[in-house]
């Protein structure tokens, strides 16, 4: 942990912190008997003032005598009461300067138990066979199934993608259904209203999903709904209409014109996931889940212009380039 990005910021932080302490209190420290006159002071304080929720009052004697231990403590002060209190409000800003500091010494630890208990609690890790009680700073943990499909994806909202698939949400759906299902974790594409019109002013309709389809998206909705995830449709709605029609025309009909290279792009991640998700599935033991996946770039590159694609034409144009 202490490798870690956060293990490096929060060291800059304590040390910021610790510095402006120091510029506060102009580099002097307060003497040990000076810090325990303070607390002293401090405890008898709120003895005297009570808490919201405490149920001891002090009586009228125990009040005096708080009272003239308060007296004597600031008398003994050097410089008197407007030293003690200047000595108390440095007191305060170390006490939270070292409270701050002691946070951020201990706040990846802390963090790091909580997310490894998450994880163990959902199936995502687990503690290898005859081994003690699992120990979060210890090695030892192993990826179940549904740790190991979300381990494989790097962006996209891993834990429900992964989830999903570990759990066989992809096994009834087609190519473009699966192509669909991964629309639901990309971010590219702005659609316009919910109806749409071609050219010749007649209406445009999206296809409608499947029953399986429909069964998917609502249990990954589920799952996202859990992390406080939301996630949108209607880029799947379109990719269904590409993978059925080829036709960009139709899809410029839901996209602005001057974003419809963000569609293009959506295809390009779309093609990047189901590489990964090929491995994913393949680990997982979902076979015919793999082999319907075979000539994904055919069946979503299809009628795209892609660099690649231009590339090639260049090739076979064997006629000199002019100037």
């Amino acid at each position: 942990l202490d490798m870690t990005l956060l293990a490096d910021q929060l060291s800059r932080q304590s040390k910021a912190i610790a510095d402006q302490a120091a510029e506060q209190s102009g580099g002097e420290r307060l003497a040990p008997e000076v810090i325990k006159g303070i607390e002293r002071w401090e405890e008898l304080d709120a003895s005297i003032k009570g808490t919201q929720n405490s149920f001891i009052r002090l009586s009228a004697k125990q009040q005096k005598d708080a009272d003239k231990e308060m007296r004597a403590i600031v008398d003994a002060h050097p410089g008197g009461p407007a030293a003690f209190e200047t000595a108390r409000q440095q007191y305060a800003q170390q006490s939270r300067a070292a409270t701050d500091i002691e946070h951020m010494s201990t706040r990846l630890e802390t963090e790091w138990v909580a997310a490894y208990g998450w994880l163990f609690d959902m199936g995502f890790i687990e503690w290898k066979d005859g081994d003690p009680m699992p120990d979060p700073l210890a090695p030892g943990q192993l990826l179940t199934p549904r740790g190991f499909a979300c381990a494989a994806f790097a962006d996209g909202h891993p834990l429900v993608l992964g989830t999903v698939v570990s759990d066989g949400g992809l096994e009834q759906l087609s190519l473009a259904e699966i192509a669909a299902w991964l629309c639901l974790f990309l971010r590219e594409g702005r659609s316009r209203d919910a109806t749409a019109k071609d050219k010749q002013g007649r209406p445009v309709v999206l296809p409608a999903p499947s029953d399986a389809l429909k069964e998917t998206f609502d249990y990954t909705d589920e799952l996202a709904k859990m992390l406080e995830v939301e996630l949108d449709r209607h880029l799947s709605y379109l990719m269904l209409d590409w993978c059925a029609n080829k036709d960009l025309s139709r899809i410029a009909c839901w996209i602005e014109p001057a974003l419809l290279g963000t569609f293009v792009k959506a295809v390009m991640r779309v093609v990047s996931y189901i590489e990964v998700l090929k491995e994913v599935v393949l680990g997982l033991g979902f076979y015919e889940v793999h082999n319907r996946l075979d000539n994904h770039h055919e069946a979503l590159l299809g009628g795209l212009v892609t660099n690649e694609s231009l590339y090639l034409a260049m090739a076979d144009d064997k006629r000199p380039l002019e100037d």
